[in-house]
């Protein structure tokens, strides 16, 4: 198989995704079937289990893999505050671009609500984006049930579907419940998705998706690396000059040592000389002095050696393992740090603070003007009918029309 693009013997690929869907829709659960470990809470309920953007990473089929799952942020009652401020962490836990947008959608469930969330994630971060989204449908084993093919079941889909796989070059992918699927059928699957994620990469000649907003974080990202970076130089020069002190206080206290020690056998040696003592017994002070004397000149420049080197040792490690400063920036935007603070003031001086409380303002009018939606079924129920109820139906489309 042919290595995934931009891959080295020495380097492996990021791969940047933003995972898009409805509340129910299984984003989290299929974030985990990528990572191929439970990293993101999720649940069989009606209600989001995710409220906020929520960053993880991992190495598979030689790609870093960089996953940020949103929260269901036009379909859970948050204030267009709260989406202001996960959209824009969502900008800067990607930046300088994401390589591709995943958008979740149930095999089972694709209403005029899906159709709408993926015109307001256009309105966020422009129409730009469908060059980079490929659609992810879940609950693939259901369709096994019945015997049908993802291909079979795309036959019958309301034409907004049809519209929405056209408009995103019929880019699709199918995945099975973590809980139905081996291992190998799940790695089997995972390493297919990430072979389209590589060929978007490729088809967009090799470039990551920006825009204004992007290019704004990305300006906030570069400021405090460089702010980390001077930090951590400070931090080095500190160290060094931390060992130099040592290194002088140490060769100060053995040359002392030395010295006092010289200075006593010379006036052991000129006691002996008052007293007169025999002339053997002088020779042989005289004797241990100048090896006294030799072998504290071997000892100073011995340790004086070892001590430059362990010295230019240290300094050498301190320099060649800088920290990973876009890690660092990555992780206070995903705790929600001063970071996500400077994002929001870039891209609100960017697009102006009244045009996007208009936009948001628009979205959350024409939710709450939606009857709510109804809870999912039981399990007893979806076993029964997984596939073949209908999508859309007239009356639910004139109504839509009507308001």
């Amino acid at each position: 198989m042919d290595a995934p693009i931009g891959w080295s013997e020495n380097v492996c690929p990021e791969r940047r995704l933003v995972v898009l869907g409805r509340t129910g829709s299984g984003k989290s659960a299929t974030c985990n079937n990528i990572l191929d470990r439970d990293e993101f809470k999720s649940d069989i309920c009606g209600q989001s289990v995710t409220d906020k953007c929520q960053r993880a990473t991992c190495q598979r089929f030689g790609r870093n893999v960089q996953i940020i799952d949103t929260p269901g942020l036009f379909d859970t009652g948050m204030s267009n505050a709260d989406i202001t401020r996960e959209v824009v962490k969502c900008i800067g836990m990607t930046a300088p671009g994401p390589h591709a947008f995943v958008m979740v959608v149930r095999v089972d469930r694709f209403t005029k609500e899906e159709q709408d969330t993926v015109e307001h994630f256009k309105n966020v971060f422009g129409e730009g984006m469908m060059k980079y989204l490929m659609i992810l449908f879940t609950r693939k084993d259901d369709l096994d049930n019945c015997g049908k093919t993802i291909e079979k079941y795309l036959e019958d889909v309301p034409q907004m579907l049809r519209d929405l796989l056209k408009s995103c070059g019929n880019r699709y992918i199918a995945f099975n419940n973590n809980n139905r699927a081996s291992p190998e059928e799940r790695n089997e699957t995972v390493q297919r998705f990430l072979d389209m994620v590589d060929r978007i990469h490729s088809n967009n000649s090799g470039e990551v998706y920006t825009s204004d907003m992007y290019k704004e974080a990305e300006k906030v990202m570069l400021k405090r690396e460089e702010r980390l970076r001077q930090e951590n130089e400070a931090e080095v020069n500190k160290l060094k000059t931390k060992i130099e002190e040592e290194y002088q206080t140490k060769m100060t206290a053995m040359e002392e040592a030395q010295t006092e020690k010289i200075a006593q056998l010379v006036q052991q040696l000129s006691i002996k000389e008052q007293q007169k003592e025999q002339q053997l017994e002088m020779e042989k002070l005289k004797m241990e002095i100048e090896k006294q004397r030799l072998h504290m000149e071997s000892d100073l420049q011995k340790e004086r050696q070892r001590l430059e080197l362990e010295a230019e040792r240290r300094k050498m490690f301190c320099e060649a393992n800088p920290p990973n400063y876009r890690e660092t920036a990555r992780k206070e935007v995903s705790n929600e740090g001063e970071m996500v603070m400077d994002l929001i003031k870039g891209v609100v001086k960017l697009v102006g603070p009244e045009l996007l409380a208009v936009g948001f303002d628009k979205m959350r009018e024409y939710y709450t003007s939606k009857p709510s939606v109804a809870p999912l079924r039981n399990e007893s129920d979806k076993a029964e009918s997984p596939v073949d109820e209908p999508q859309v139906t007239d009356k639910t489309s004139k109504k839509d029309e009507a308001k």
